[in-house]
């Protein structure tokens, strides 16, 4: 567990500089702190996968002698990383995964590069916020394990909140609104006016990030506040325990305090806001990068639009909505299974405007 930072007390003016850079270091160590391990973790939905464990899968027809787990125990871990300069995030990552002196290089500070570079060959993926490493960054939008217990259905993608968990360690770590608010109100109390304001003003969605989610629970929470959006709980708890009673504490002050409140009030409000622009900004992106998407603008300078590409290919929906880059193997796929289909579309649509043209 992350060391726990001190804030000092705010005393006078020139202590702004040192509070605001203690609170940014307080909101990056409480978004990164680890999930809660669920009771049930390792169960029938939450196994380790053996990718994780043991770095690679072995397919039926593969040898242990011919996996890539035993070739990267012949190769020297210099000619690895030159290798991991010129590779996709998701390689990348299951590629730090092939042995421990590897992973150790490549989850080093000085890794960095290497990362940003995998990153960069994503075309418009919004940057790495900065109070997340970078390595977590590209586990979070590109792996499929759960960053809580390893196991292999981590599809409980919550980028707002920085966790991919699955649905076990989901409902350990997620914890609705009504709840968060409820334990929120109980810690602030009958607290008095904050002069021109209360603390009760600042709504508990301004001061921690969150996110919308499906993790279907908690009926009761859904039907009596009508939301669906999470927070994560150890970042709650952190909060609640920590950085509430430095808001009250300043609170306590009076007005010689009050630039110091604003501050610590503004910076926590920045940080969450900061937060859900990231998450809409992924949305965007990951919207703009499914197969579908890739596809048609390939095919769109021959003619193609986009919808030849939305009837009688239903069977292939899911595949199309992935967002992966478009490789050759993948084109060669397209050429063979869906352009017949995609061109008869386009047919009977150029058919249909031509119908109506010869009408009028």
């Amino acid at each position: 567990m992350p060391e726990v930072i001190d804030i000092p007390s705010y005393d006078h003016a020139e202590e702004m500089a040192d509070l605001e850079a203690n609170l940014a270091r307080w909101h990056a160590q409480a978004s990164r702190r680890p999930p809660y391990l669920a009771p049930s973790a390792y169960s029938s939905d939450c196994q380790l996968s053996e990718r994780f464990s043991r770095g690679v899968t072995l397919t039926s027809n593969q040898s242990p002698a011919s996996s890539p787990s035993e070739l990267s125990q012949i190769l020297p871990d210099e000619l690895l990383l030159k290798i991991s300069w010129h590779l996709q995030p998701s390689d990348l990552i299951s590629f730090s995964r092939l042995k421990k002196s590897l992973r150790k290089r490549l989850m080093s500070r000085d890794s960095g590069a290497i990362w940003e570079a995998a990153l960069s060959r994503m075309s418009g993926l919004p940057p790495c916020p900065s109070h997340m490493a970078l390595p977590h960054y590209a586990a979070l939008l590109f792996d499929d394990l759960c960053m809580g217990c390893g196991g292999v259905h981590g599809t409980k993608l919550a980028v707002a909140l920085g966790w991919r968990l699955c649905e076990t360690c989901a409902k350990r770590n997620f914890i609705a609104h009504g709840h968060v608010k409820s334990r929120f109100a109980q810690a602030i109390g009958s607290r008095a006016l904050l002069r021109d304001r209360t603390i009760r003003q600042w709504s508990v969605r301004h001061l921690l990030p969150h996110c919308w989610l499906f993790l279907n629970h908690d009926p009761a929470e859904l039907q009596s506040e009508g939301r669906t959006f999470y927070y994560y709980e150890p970042e709650v708890d952190l909060f609640l325990a920590e950085y509430l009673p430095l808001l009250l504490g300043l609170f306590s002050r009076g007005a010689a305090a009050d630039d110091g409140l604003d501050l610590a009030l503004q910076s926590r409000i920045n940080f969450a806001s900061q937060a859900e622009q990231l998450s809409l900004a992924v949305d965007a992106w990951y919207a703009s990068q499914t197969l579908r998407i890739q596809i048609l603008a390939v095919t769109q300078p021959i003619g193609f639009i986009a919808a030849d590409f939305s009837q009688n290919l239903e069977e292939y929906d899911e595949r199309l909505q992935q967002t992966t880059p478009l490789t050759e193997e993948i084109w060669e796929w397209f050429q063979w299974v869906l352009l017949p289909i995609v061109d008869e579309n386009r047919q009977r649509r150029v058919w249909r405007s031509d119908s109506v043209t010869d009408t009028d």
